[in-house]
């Protein structure tokens, strides 16, 4: 495990993607990253980082995904898509 939690999860047959856990609200989370070796560990420790300090923010970035993917799924736009 690397500095602030960031650790590669290996699986011997599959993918090996960079996961961090952190607190947000008082909860335990793990954000999932890229795969190595697609991601560096540089690149990783960088994203690890970039989140880190939206959470410093006051902010979750899984939170702000989980919500735009709502608000999509709730557009007009998409509703047309569905009936066709």
């Amino acid at each position: 495990m690397d500095s602030h939690r960031l650790y590669l999860l290996v699986n011997p047959c599959g993918p090996r993607p960079w996961k961090w856990n952190y607190a947000y609200d008082g909860k335990q989370k793990t954000m999932a990253f890229e795969s190595y070796p697609v991601v560096s560990l540089a690149d990783a420790r960088t994203k690890r980082d970039e989140n880190r300090a939206i959470l410093l923010e006051g902010k979750d970035r899984a939170i702000q995904k989980k919500l735009r993917i709502e608000e999509n799924l709730n557009s007009p736009q998409y509703a047309r898509t569905c009936r066709t």
